[in-house]
């Protein structure tokens, strides 16, 4: 049930709170949710990094990935990548497009 509804984003909490409801003696917390789902997420990616599991995923799905690299050192400086529907929504309307920039969210 908990592996079920965290592949679906369900927050912990809430996971928590139906695991009450099915199981109404139970005591579990949300910090033992969270941790095993990140259990879960890490026994799903096997051997690959969080990065590499990322791009699997994009190419599985069929989205369009364009890594630009620097020229000097060839590393990767910045990720573009659409999903497939994106891209037709796009060509049948290219005067609307919204972009997420993500930059130093650490912050």
């Amino acid at each position: 049930m908990v592996r079920r509804l965290g592949k679906i984003f369900v927050p912990p909490s809430d996971i928590v709170a139906q695991l009450q409801a099915f199981f109404p003696g139970n005591v579990t917390s949300s910090k033992q949710v969270s941790n095993y789902l990140q259990r879960i997420n890490y026994e799903d990616r096997g051997e690959m990094s969080v990065t590499q599991w990322t791009l699997n995923f994009m190419k599985e799905h069929r989205y369009e990935v364009f890594p630009l690299r620097e020229i000097a050192t060839n590393e990767m400086d910045i990720l573009f990548f659409a999903h497939p529907d994106s891209l037709h929504l796009f060509k049948r309307f290219p005067y609307v497009i919204v972009i997420d920039a993500t930059y130093k969210t650490n912050r």
